[in-house]
């Protein structure tokens, strides 16, 4: 069966290049609160973020915030076989590197120290093009988050950020393969899997999260 991804994701780069200056710092600073207080909330003190690029939600204020507050942040590096690794970083200037490829900043490994166990990790959070009610995301198809945490069966938090300009009303085609998310944090709304949906009453109250209908 055809996969509605390639539509989605087409759509949704056009309408991300459209977002304007003042949507986008305006949503991210409501982003920014939100990921902050929830890494406050559950005491989360190892975390893997995202090195942003173009006009995807911003991760250096939460990166920068964390480094100055005692939290351990790891970073994703791709290697020359297409899989994923994550490094410890301690300095977003010294610590990073330019992948002319990937067009994006990249831990040096000669600086930082590989991350051994990613299941010692308590959230991941991932960047997406674009994300359905069913916390299904669509990245820029090189999969590199779905082997990853297929391939470990990664169990703690995997936390999607967005604005909310990236809600797909359609559902997506999501495969048995792909990761879908425990969460995900927009400038609007918060996201949560229905089979999370007893934090609700408890912990998540704080963030007025919304459970999806599945």
């Amino acid at each position: 069966m055809p996969s509605n991804k390639t539509t989605l994701r087409e759509k949704f780069l056009a309408l991300r290049a459209r977002t304007t200056d003042d949507y986008r710092i305006s949503a991210q600073h409501r982003i920014d609160q939100k990921v902050l207080k929830f890494i406050q909330h559950f005491n989360l003190d190892k975390i893997a973020l995202y090195m942003s690029k173009g006009k995807e939600v911003e991760t250096r204020n939460i990166i920068n915030w964390c480094l100055k507050n005692n939290v351990e942040v790891y970073l994703p590096k791709v290697s020359l076989n297409k899989t994923m690794d994550f490094y410890k970083i301690t300095n977003l200037k010294s610590d990073l590197e330019l992948n002319d490829g990937l067009k994006i900043y990249e831990p040096v490994i000669s600086k930082t120290k590989k991350l051994n166990d990613p299941n010692s990790l308590q959230a991941y959070f991932v960047p997406l093009i674009c994300f359905d009610k069913n916390l299904n995301r669509i990245g820029f198809g090189q999969g590199y988050y779905d082997r990853y945490f297929y391939g470990w069966d990664y169990s703690g938090y995997k936390v999607g950020l967005a604005r909310m300009n990236q809600l797909s009303e359609k559902k997506i085609d999501a495969s048995q393969f792909d990761a879908r998310l425990d969460l995900i944090i927009t400038d609007d709304e918060i996201f949560v899997a229905k089979k999370d949906e007893s934090m609700l009453e408890t912990d998540l109250l704080f963030l007025d999260l919304k459970p999806t209908d599945k």
